[in-house]
């Protein structure tokens, strides 16, 4: 049975809508040790839970929470999959394939202002140096944040370059639950 926990890295519950409050949470985390830290103290719960299979851990994040999933995995956590959805993207650091069991899913938007075409070739050369897996997805005419239904909220609050694409949201998270299903073939469902 799937099983699903959400982590609250910025502590205390702190959510916003703000895209200058929400620039400034995720400053303080992004890049940082913090970031990977408080994800792993995420983890952590699920499997003393005793609810989690150990064989079938994965994190999925939207965004920021992308990122969040790629600090946790460059870590070396027990994790066989992450999946990002329109996320910032880290580079694997030197060394990551030594610790990384995990196969990347990363579901772009290919006018994503958010993430420049440099950035990505970046992420991709280092997970190639790192001989790390990704399916790397790009929805040509889907901007930063397609899943997100509120995406037009943010906008009109002054965050540009974001939208709901209901049929590429539709389509990125039907390829994760195959990726799901591929991965965890012969596992109990």
């Amino acid at each position: 049975m799937p099983l699903a926990a959400a982590v609250d890295v910025y502590g205390d519950g702190k959510t916003t809508t703000n895209p200058e409050e929400a620039r400034a949470l995720s400053g303080q985390l992004y890049g940082k040790p913090l970031m990977a830290e408080r994800a792993q103290l995420g983890l952590d719960q699920l499997q003393q839970s005793g609810l989690a299979d150990e064989s079938r851990l994965a994190a999925i994040g939207f965004c920021f929470g992308g990122a969040v999933s790629q600090a946790l995995v460059y870590t070396g956590a027990p994790l066989k999959a992450i999946v990002a959805f329109h996320a910032a993207l880290i580079p694997a650091p030197a060394g990551a394939g030594e610790k990384v069991r995990a196969q990347f899913l990363v579901l772009h938007g290919g006018a994503d202002p958010m993430v420049k075409s440099d950035q990505v070739d970046a992420f991709l050369k280092s997970l190639n140096q790192e001989k790390l897996q990704c399916e790397f997805i790009i929805y040509s005419g889907a901007v930063h944040a397609f899943t997100n239904p509120d995406a037009e909220k943010a906008r009109a609050a002054g965050l540009q370059g974001v939208g709901y694409n209901a049929e590429v949201a539709q389509r990125a998270w039907d390829r994760m639950q195959s990726f799901f299903r591929d991965l965890f073939s012969g596992s109990e469902s």
